[in-house]
């Protein structure tokens, strides 16, 4: 069961994509759930869900909550009613729905995988469509949320390492020590400059421009 978080969709949602889907695909069922929208959101969705009912369901917030706790309420959801596999997907289909047999498929041949993610990385083989347009947001946004928390990140791990060192007895049966050995006040110090590096070479690479392989069109 696919949970759908949807806000403010309505002149965006791709029923037709969802309608062919579900014929193709006679397993896969969806819960669309309607995050507070100010626009026909739950208009659409509701038309959609009676073309088949079987199929579709929908969900109304009553208020906008966020993705997050839209997602979380539509997981519920489809715990509730004893679903095998439960995920959600973005109401834009940036990512298309054909893409949710490959990752069934994974837990279907590997019972011993609870978690599937998928990430749009480009790695070898693999081909990723982006506009230029999108790829520059995308960096710009990124550097604004590494000059956000970057530094903060390193330096919540140093000090975590500090706490460490500080409170680490040498054994079980002695007490704890307040004194850190030079090693591991080495390392936490090591730890906080290694976020901080990476938070300045962020800078350089925030705006370099897409691969020349790379296709730029999605």
């Amino acid at each position: 069961m696919i949970v759908v978080p949807c806000y403010n969709e309505a002149a965006r949602l791709d029923v037709d994509a969802f309608t062919a889907f579900a014929r193709h695909d006679s397993t896969c069922r969806f819960v669309f759930v309607d995050d507070g929208s100010r626009d026909a959101t739950a208009e659409v969705l509701s038309r959609l869900c009676e073309t088949a009912p079987d199929r579709f369901r929908m969900m109304a917030m009553g208020k906008n909550c966020g993705k997050a706790e839209a997602v979380r309420q539509g997981v519920l959801s489809a715990m509730d009613r004893s679903a095998r596999f439960v995920g959600y997907w973005d109401a834009d289909l940036a990512t298309p729905l054909d893409a949710i047999a490959s990752l069934r498929q994974v837990l279907e041949e590997r019972p011993e995988v609870r978690i599937v993610l998928g990430s749009r990385v480009r790695l070898l083989g693999r081909r990723i469509e982006r506009r230029a347009a999108r790829h520059y947001m995308g960096r710009l946004f990124a550097t604004a949320a590494s000059l956000a928390r970057r530094p903060d990140e390193a330096r919540c791990q140093a000090n975590r390492a500090w706490r460490a060192a500080m409170w680490a007895g040498p054994t079980p049966q002695q007490p704890p020590t307040m004194r850190a050995p030079a090693a591991i006040q080495r390392s936490a110090k090591a730890t906080y400059a290694s976020g901080v590096t990476s938070w300045r070479r962020s800078w350089s690479v925030a705006l370099a421009p897409p691969s020349p392989t790379t296709n730029a069109l999605a």
